[in-house]
């Protein structure tokens, strides 16, 4: 409930909003409403010439996961201390926190890419299969290449938005970002790509979930700057918990 937005220009700091995904054994799994950020997964990817020798097929291997990335100390450090006084991180929960492989790349025979380690954080990203346990089937596909989006076409607003990653006025001053307007979904212009934990195709990229709310493997190398989007395990039983009705 606290005030994350910095108070700048016309803006007021607005409390974070969070969706309720699970609620279990006295404990909620909670997920941002909107995204709060725009920042890296791992500003230190590669170089230009490790990008170029990539692609051109030589040999060359980037130990990018969620263990040892930059966006998640931030998110336990920076983000956690600035949403949350230090009595309501007592609510917040010591995640053990899974990290699979890549799911479609052993679907289609290549490689499994590595998502690294298993970790313990309070904050951290979705999964590629939470985002797929929580969102169902309007989240489990592919990416854009591999679907034809017949439950999202034309005006009609899908029944389904919730995985979507939608932008604030804020993040929009802050980073003077120029609004993409989707003809083909208008309702889907006003999100952003934001940054699962889960490597995509290839061990330098991070799985995203595009503006329409599906996933994508391979748009995002992990120095991009795309959407920040939270989630926790909360103590319900916590005196530092308030239940709204």
């Amino acid at each position: 409930d606290y005030r994350y937005e910095e108070a700048q220009g016309y803006f007021t700091p607005e409390p974070v909003e969070w969706y309720v995904l699970e609620i279990k054994d006295g404990k909620a799994f909670v997920v941002s409403k909107t995204l709060l950020e725009r920042r890296c997964f791992d500003s230190r990817y590669s170089t230009r010439e490790d990008l170029d020798a990539f692609h051109a097929g030589v040999p060359y291997h980037f130990d990018g996961c969620w263990a040892d990335s930059e966006i998640r100390p931030w998110l336990n450090g920076e983000f956690l201390n600035k949403v949350f006084t230090e009595e309501e991180q007592k609510a917040i929960l010591l995640s053990e926190v899974k990290n699979d492989p890549y799911c479609w790349t052993s679907i289609i025979g290549e490689e499994v890419v590595s998502s690294g380690p298993d970790t313990k954080d309070k904050i951290y990203l979705l999964s590629e299969k939470e985002a797929i346990k929580y969102f169902g089937d309007y989240c489990d596909i592919e990416s854009d290449t591999f679907q034809s989006f017949d439950f999202k076409k034309g005006e009609v607003v899908p029944e389904q938005t919730i995985q979507c990653g939608t932008l604030t006025d804020y993040i929009i001053t802050k980073y003077d970002m120029n609004i993409f307007e989707d003809e083909w979904n208008p309702w889907a212009s006003n999100n952003y790509d934001y940054s699962l934990r889960t490597c995509g195709a290839w061990d330098t990229h991070t799985l995203v979930i595009t503006p329409r709310g599906c996933f994508d493997s391979d748009k995002y190398s992990m120095d991009s700057e795309i959407g920040v989007r939270p989630c926790m395990w909360i103590d319900l039983n916590s005196p530092h918990v308030t239940k709204v009705q």
